[in-house]
Formats: C-alpha cells, structure tokens, sequence
C-alpha cells in the first residue's frame, strides 16, 4: 500500500528522490527543477504545471502521468517516449505522422490529434477519453484495454484495429471505416456507429447497449455473446440473427 504524496511547493527543488516511490503523487504546479528523480516511480503522478527543468527522469516510470503544462527543456534528462508524449499533449500540432510509435499508457486525454497517421501505433492501455481523433488513420493499432470514452474518432480509417477490452462509451466513430477490427470484450454503450463500414469486425462479448447502428454495413459481423438492450434488439431484428441478440 503507498501513501499519496502533495508537494506544491519549492521545497523538492534540487533535492534526491532517486529510485523513490512517487505513485499517484501531486506536483500540480511544483517547482521541481533540477531534481533527481532517476528511477522514480511516477505513474499517475500529477506533474500538471510542474516545472521539470533540468531535472533527471532517466529510468522513471511516468505511465499515465499528467503532462499538461508541465514545463521541460533540452537540459531535462527523459526517455524519448515520455519526452513524444509530453510534445503530444502541450504541441500537438506539430505532428502529422506517429505511426508505429509506443504510446502506450500514456495520459493523452482531451489530446487533439485531428487528421494524424496513427497506423501501426501501440497505444494500449493509453488513456484517450474526450480527445478529438477525428479524421485519422489508425489502421492495425493497438488500442487494447485504452479509455476512450467520448473520443471523437469520426470519419477515420480504423482497419483491422485492436480494441479488445477498451472503454469506448459514447464515443464518436461514425462514418468510419471499422472492417475487420476487433472490439471483443471492449464496452461501447452509448457510442456512435451509423453510417460505418463494420465488415468482418469482432463485438463478441462486447457491451453495445445504446449504440447507434444506423446506415452500418453489418456484413460479417461477429456478435457472439454480445451483450444488447431491448432497444438494439428490436431494431436490429431481422438484420442479425436472432439467436446472436
């Protein structure tokens, strides 16, 4: 069991805190400038505003790590892939094409990657809820066990993508081109699939209560054991076998 730990701050300026374990620690705003932090433990560390300048990450662990506003600079010692994340969420703009990148467990909620190349990208167990995705090309990512609740990923191309176990609540993804991905076990109640091209794709064991399946090409669609509400079931009846409602 770990103790949450507040520090706001100038006391942790420069200081020793290799190797220690930060889990889930507050530094929203913290002057942490200069500061030993190698080989810390700072997943789900609140580092929001914080000032990392100069300071050594080497080896630190920063899976879902807040970075917004999180100030750093070339004299900041950080693994390249924390070091991507960070310019994702504060500069997004400057990136058009991160495919085959690791993102995974990163913090990218409300990211706003708009027409981005995300193909081949590893971005499991990353957190994407309310990002604006909208217009990109994520063909054969991985987005296993992401949170992606209120992602917009509209008009996308999302082909043969892994969504096995994300939570995709009232997500946006019509229009897109979902064929041969697979959202077994992912919970989607709520999101919105009208007018995609759902051929080949996998929902077994899926939760798709509420979602709306309107103008969608259910050709080879596998439903087994796929858990609807009463509402999908009527509407759907005729279109899917019966005995997959």
């Amino acid at each position: 069991m770990h103790q949450i730990i507040s520090c706001k701050d100038d006391s942790l300026k420069g200081i020793e805190m290799k190797n220690a374990n930060l889990r889930e620690a507050n530094f929203r705003g913290a002057d942490l400038q200069g500061t030993n932090l190698f080989g810390a433990n700072l997943s789900y560390a609140d580092l929001m505003d914080a000032d990392l300048r100069g300071s050594d990450l080497r080896e630190a662990n920063l899976s879902h790590a807040n970075f917004k506003g999180t100030k750093v600079n070339l004299e900041t010692q950080i693994n390249s892939k924390w070091r991507l994340v960070w310019e994702i969420i504060n500069y997004p703009s400057i990136y058009k094409d991160l495919s085959k990148k690791d993102l995974a467990n990163a913090d990218l909620s409300s990211v706003y990657l708009n027409s981005v190349i995300l193909t081949d990208a590893n971005l499991s167990n990353s957190d994407l809820w309310q990002g604006n995705l909208k217009n990109t090309q994520l063909n054969n990512s991985n987005f296993s066990n992401a949170i992606l609740w209120h992602t917009n990923l509209s008009n996308s191309s999302i082909i043969g993508v892994n969504f096995t176990q994300a939570i995709l609540w009232s997500a946006n993804l019509s229009g897109a081109n979902l064929s041969n991905s697979n959202f077994s076990g992912a919970n989607l109640s709520g999101a919105n699939l009208s007018n995609t091209n759902l051929t080949g794709v996998n929902f077994s064991a899926a939760n798709l209560c509420s979602v709306n399946f309107d103008g969608a090409n259910l050709d080879e669609v596998n439903f087994d054991g796929a858990y609807f509400d009463d509402i999908n079931k009527h509407l759907l009846k005729g279109i899917i076998p019966e005995d997959k409602l």
